[in-house]
């Protein structure tokens, strides 16, 4: 009915070891069957180096519209490695003498929507599902430890300032319903405190 849900019970599938650690140390879950593990050696986010340099410049800057272009340049990027890609474009040059090509996409299945360009052009875009799920060269691993450690670590951050009230958290923020008075840095990683009332 429009609400969060929280359910309990039983569940399976695919966690991270960080939160696995988090869920564990806190008491929230019980493992009851491990199926498969996959393992490697801890290393540094391949990111690093990119979102520092880019995190200077953003600092550095004094045009609002080049911050903001590096705000969305730092955040996107991991994001990419594990996009899942839900349908292609293709370029259709005349439709009359490639029908064909739409109605076997039709009778597949697989065609999302016809784009013409106006009434007079024969050329068009068609829509269609991809067979592919997620970009070719993508490693959806460096996505998803990135936004887990992200979580953990808001998790740890409510935790320490809980009975300040904490009303709703999103991926990068914490709304309180008192101040817990938490410094406000331009740290990367850390919090800054926003101009924001909700």
């Amino acid at each position: 009915n429009g609400k969060l849900l929280f359910p309990v019970g039983n569940f399976s599938g695919w966690y991270n070891f960080n939160e696995i650690r988090f869920a564990l140390q806190h008491k929230v879950i019980e493992i009851k069957k491990v199926f498969e593990v996959v393992y490697s050696e801890a290393m540094q986010s391949p990111f690093k180096e990119y979102a520092e340099t880019l995190y200077k410049k953003r600092q550095l800057e004094k045009n609002d519209l080049y911050r903001e272009i590096y705000k969305l340049l730092m955040n996107s990027l991991y994001g990419k490695f594990a996009q899942k890609i839900k349908s292609e474009t293709i370029y259709i040059e005349n439709i009359d003498l490639q029908f064909n090509i739409i109605k076997e996409y039709a009778r597949k299945n697989q065609l999302i929507k016809i784009v013409p360009f106006n009434d007079s052009r024969k050329d068009c875009f068609i829509e269609v599902k991809t067979k592919h799920a997620f970009l070719y060269h993508s490693i959806p691993l460096f996505s998803s430890y990135i936004t887990s450690h992200a979580r953990v670590h808001l998790l740890n951050q409510i935790l320490k300032y809980k009975k300040y009230k904490p009303l709703y958290c999103d991926t990068d923020s914490i709304f309180f319903k008192n101040d817990p008075n938490i410094n406000d840095s331009l740290e990367l990683g850390a919090f800054k405190k926003e101009k924001k009332t909700v």
